[in-house]
């Protein structure tokens, strides 16, 4: 039987740091499960609004808060060296006291690459790009000396220590859609602790590229787990809810409403 926790989205849209300190002291007070930001430098359409930067406004916020998970939906994959955002991320894992949930993704906003002068490549080198990451971040997690040689990017005898609290890493999650789901669902990655994470408000295509994708996965899964596809088939299809399926868990993070800073997602554990 799936356990229910919930947990708060909560873009950083317009936030200054004391809302965003004070929403998250409420949810940990609150007994909130966790606490999701996006990784972007503007809200599209919006660039000139105040967006706080993910990654350190989730250091600030490991250490203003004592049990609130932390995790991104998601870290755009291109803007950082994967060796070195395995380092990050571990110092987290550690500044948090094992409460970071590191949410991962291929990038999408293409405008937003070209003003940060990031180079903007086709879906499927970015797809690509981020497997190889992928490959690199759980070798930096947890061998002694990592190395890697691919297309994209390599290691060679790289140490990261320390090693992340949780054992044997954060858990990760995968933010996507069609072609992502699929690389993820026909398992070009095999770490039990992926997940992958698609949001509906992106507009009705990607929704219904969403609805194509869930039965995609019902037709691939496990029995065990074809029950979670059914149910969230259901209600992206009554368009109650936004994100969220697992191949290997079975949880699932449903977005079911809420303000522009401090939206409610649940989150279903087996």
């Amino acid at each position: 039987m799936l356990k229910l926790k919930f947990g708060l989205f909560a873009p950083q849209l317009g936030a200054t740091w004391e809302t965003a300190k004070k929403q998250a002291q409420m949810a940990d007070s609150l007994g909130y499960h966790s606490l999701w930001y996006v990784d972007h430098m503007w809200s599209r359409g919006m660039p000139d609004v105040d967006l706080l930067d993910a990654w350190t406004l989730m250091s600030a916020v490991a250490a203003s808060t004592s049990r609130l998970h932390l995790g991104t939906l998601v870290l755009c994959n291109s803007y950082r060296n994967p060796a070195l955002l395995a380092k990050m991320v571990s110092t987290l894992d550690h500044v948090s006291g094992g409460r970071f949930m590191m949410g991962m993704g291929a990038g999408w906003m293409e405008e937003e690459y070209k003003a940060y002068g990031y180079p903007f490549p086709s879906t499927r080198a970015r797809i690509e790009q981020l497997d190889e990451a992928l490959s690199i971040i759980r070798r930096m997690f947890t061998e002694g000396r990592a190395s890697f040689q691919g297309k994209y990017y390599s290691v060679d005898e790289a140490p990261n220590n320390p090693k992340p609290l949780q054992k044997p890493h954060p858990p990760i999650l995968i933010g996507g859609a069609g072609a992502v789901v699929r690389w993820v669902v026909l398992g070009s990655t095999t770490d039990p602790l992926l997940l992958f994470t698609v949001n509906w408000l992106h507009g009705l295509s990607f929704g219904c590229t969403f609805l194509g994708s869930l039965q995609f996965i019902r037709s691939r899964v496990a029995p065990a787990y074809q029950a979670t596809a059914q149910g969230l088939l259901g209600a992206m299809s009554s368009g109650i809810c936004t994100a969220v399926c697992t191949r290997w868990a079975g949880k699932a993070y449903v977005q079911i409403g809420g303000d522009t800073f401090f939206q409610m997602a649940a989150v279903a554990f087996c």
